[in-house]
């Protein structure tokens, strides 16, 4: 009778293509593995052995068996298949199954000691952990505020990854803060963000870059698809210098007679690159025309570093008595980047050259002396009647020198009634050119108020437009069609403008004549048309929006 296994013992063991078992490595998607089945003890009979996978956390399409059935002829005592660890594009975390020997038959068994089973480990592939990089290479942010720079993680999401980032910038003077940190996702966490101050100095400052840098992550199967972005830095503190006379002087006090006068344009602030302003003298009570003083209109240019620049003013010396007389010396139109600071205009008075009033006096007191001379001469002239011919002469050179003096006295009461004239004249236009002048600094003091509310009204604008408008659309090179929203109501108070946006509706029911029509954008609406630009005719629906803005606009 049959005795002792006489149709042998199997056993299994898998090994890769250097014959090394597979069990006590670590093996990858698109390996190849060998299965050998073995049979010991007795040889006799044919038999046949059913092989099958089980799956602790792999799935029928990992793993590849060439065949689960293998067949011993008599006294054949090893047989080998193939097993294929499947390459795919999944992303997968660390996988195990098992092989195993589940049937034997023709009177022969399986090892019962272990050895009818065996292991294979396959290492996580496809980027399992997450293939991470920034959502936008550039980024942008102003002094004081608060930048979030988001992180994605793309491809498998499985366990938790820590990745640290760096911010490259002048260490000597730091204008983001923090300068690194670690980023932290959790399983299946897709996105996370990091937060960046970028520092409130007073340091005038152009636009500057930063890079944000990720370093490696704590799991090797992670990946680093795109380790760098940007973040622009806008400029701030005027870096390229505020224009402007003397703060706090209000009025140059000058003389007739002192020639060129020197007026001192400061650059404060910051004095980056070369700009230029233009400078003008402006006529107020003093004027060009009747020759107070010499008219200028030019362009003073800043070197890079240069913090002054004086310009001369000629100022005549006439003869004419003239009482207190001023002129306008403003700043316009600055280029290279600087701006004017609110002390843009400098009145200059030219102080009075002679005294009107004191003309009258001097005139009417030659009248009194040139009345009391000619009394005295009367009556010289008539006491010397009596005296010999040997005066006569004497007499005729006095008569003759009164009747002189008789005409200078007209003459000199002429004059004082001409300075008379003169100074009512010079009265009245003082009087009405300081209304003038009153008036003429009023409207300064409410332009320079009016400035700085526009100047206000405008960073509110620019913050508005660069924070809402431009993540509003993702704009495109070449135009869009997009769908409005109904007609939006007037007045404007119900709508929500941003700056800059400047926009023209064409309407596609008649591409031959399109109408250039008013756009507005309404939060969370989108765009819509001004129902007082419509003239009644506006409709919602599609239509061919071209866009044009008076400043950049980034997606």
């Amino acid at each position: 009778s049959e005795n002792d296994d006489a149709h042998g013992v199997f056993s299994l063991v898998i090994e890769n293509s250097q014959g090394i078992p597979a069990s006590s490595i670590v093996q990858n998607e698109g390996d190849v593995l060998t299965v050998k089945v073995i049979r010991s003890r007795g040889m006799f009979g044919e038999v046949s052995v059913t092989l099958g996978i089980n799956h602790l956390n792999t799935t029928s399409s990992d793993v590849e068996l060439s065949s689960s059935t293998v067949v011993f002829a008599d006294g054949e005592t090893i047989q080998s298949i193939t097993l294929t660890l499947v390459d795919d594009v999944i992303p997968e975390d660390t996988e195990l199954f098992e092989l195993s020997i589940v049937g034997v038959d023709g009177g022969a068994r399986k090892d019962f000691h272990g050895g009818s089973v065996d292991s294979v480990t396959i290492a996580a592939n496809d980027h399992p952990f997450g293939e991470f990089s920034f959502e936008y290479p550039l980024y942008q942010g102003d002094e004081g505020s608060s930048v979030l720079i988001n992180v994605l993680r793309t491809e498998g999401l499985y366990r938790e990854v820590s990745i640290p980032f760096s911010v490259m910038q002048n260490v000597s003077r730091l204008d983001v803060l923090p300068e690194a940190g670690t980023l932290v996702f959790s399983p299946q966490q897709a996105s996370a963000q990091i937060n960046l101050t970028i520092i409130d100095d007073s340091i005038p400052e152009d636009v500057s870059v930063v890079f944000v840098v990720l370093g490696v992550p704590s799991l090797d199967a992670a990946f680093i698809a795109t380790n760098t972005t940007q973040l622009q830095l806008s400029a701030n503190d005027f870096p390229h210098g505020v224009l402007e006379f003397e703060v706090g002087l209000s009025v140059l006090q000058v003389q007739e007679g002192d020639g060129f006068v020197p007026v001192t344009i400061y650059r404060r602030e910051g004095t980056q690159g070369n700009v230029s302003v233009q400078v003008e003298t402006l006529d107020l009570s003093a004027t060009r025309n009747t020759s107070d003083f010499g008219y200028i209109k030019e362009r003073v240019t800043f070197e890079e570093g240069e913090k002054e620049k004086n310009v001369s003013i000629l100022i005549f010396d006439d003869n004419v008595p003239e009482d207190n007389e001023r002129f306008l010396v403003a700043l316009s139109d600055p280029r290279g980047g600087a701006v004017l600071g609110l002390s843009s205009q400098l009145a200059n008075e030219v102080q009075a050259s002679r005294d009107a009033a004191q003309e009258v006096v001097n005139a009417e007191q030659l009248t009194v002396d040139l009345q009391t001379l000619i009394k005295v001469l009367k009556y010289n002239i008539s006491a010397n009647k009596n005296l010999t011919l040997d005066t006569d002469t004497q007499l005729a050179d006095q008569t003759i020198l009164l009747s002189q003096l008789e005409n200078n006295l007209a003459t000199a009461e002429n004059e004082r009634l001409a300075a008379e004239s003169t100074l009512q004249s010079t009265q009245s236009n003082f009087l009405a050119k300081s209304g003038t002048l009153d008036a003429a600094t009023f409207l300064l003091n409410t332009t320079a108020t009016n400035l700085v509310d526009y100047q206000h009204h405008l960073l509110n604008a620019q913050t508005i437009l660069n924070t809402n408008v431009r993540r509003l659309i993702n704009f495109k090179l070449e135009p869009d069609t997009i769908t409005l929203a109904s007609q939006l109501p007037a007045p404007e108070s119900v709508i929500t403008y941003y700056a800059g946006l400047v926009a023209t509706a064409e309407y596609i029911a008649d591409p031959q004549n399109p109408t250039p029509r008013s756009i507005a954008v309404r939060k969370d609406l989108g765009f819509g048309v001004v129902g007082s630009a419509c003239g009644g005719t506006c409709v919602s629906g599609a239509h061919v929006v071209h866009l044009v803005f008076n400043t950049s606009v980034n997606n």
